[in-house]
């Protein structure tokens, strides 16, 4: 078992330092939907930074700036 320090009867495929618990055959079905919600929320972030970068740079693009 790739597990050993986990007490449970279960077979457990790999320990997950992320959620601090064995990924097995009882929870495979949770770990992936922490997944998929991990890259929905990891996506949108990337989505929203975007776009702040982009109106960030339209914005700047107008500024008038004054030389003395």
């Amino acid at each position: 078992s790739c597990c050993s320090h986990c007490s449970s009867a279960q077979t457990f495929d790999h320990h997950c330092p992320w959620v601090n618990n064995c990924i097995g055959r009882g929870n495979y079905r949770y770990f992936f939907l922490f997944l998929i919600c991990l890259s929905l929320h990891l996506t949108a972030v990337l989505g929203l930074c975007l776009n702040v970068i982009i109106q960030t740079q339209n914005d700047l693009d107008n500024v008038n700036v004054v030389v003395r």
